[in-house]
């Protein structure tokens, strides 16, 4: 289900989706906007550019992003099995050394119906808050 974030006008939407392409605004935590490795930061535009059109289309962040985030969370208080079990599951999906640890391989399992739940919420939420911020930059 789609959040209808993107403008109907083709223009405005073009503009819109050409921002998010190329400057995807990176959402983090308050007080860790500065954490990000360089590498984090180029991984995370590169996402924005490969999953454009999956990401418009159901109006999600992409894994990666999603996964960024959660990583922040974590900083700042721990977190459940649920949203653990999700943010293991993103990183596996982009850490080598995630994917072959045995350790991780034996308590990540596949995410079930609750946990792709809650997934696909906070990838709305991701996106919603990029569009946010693309729609402020183009207002002022």
């Amino acid at each position: 289900m789609t959040q209808n974030l993107l403008p109907k006008n083709e223009e405005k939407r073009f503009a819109l989706e050409f921002s998010y392409t190329i400057s995807c605004p990176i959402i983090t935590m308050v007080g860790y906007e500065d954490s990000l490795t360089k590498d984090q930061k180029s991984k995370y535009q590169i996402e924005a550019m490969l999953n454009i059109q999956n990401t418009l289309e159901k109006e999600e962040a992409p894994d990666y992003h999603v996964m960024i985030y959660l990583s922040q969370v974590s900083l700042v208080k721990p977190l459940g099995r649920l949203w653990t079990n999700i943010y293991l599951t993103l990183g596996r999906k982009y850490f080598k050394e995630l994917k072959d640890d045995a350790k991780i391989t034996e308590i990540v399992h596949d995410l079930e119906e609750d946990e792709q739940r809650e997934l696909t919420k906070i990838k709305q939420w991701v996106f919603k808050k990029q569009i946010e911020l693309i729609k402020s930059k183009q207002s002022s």
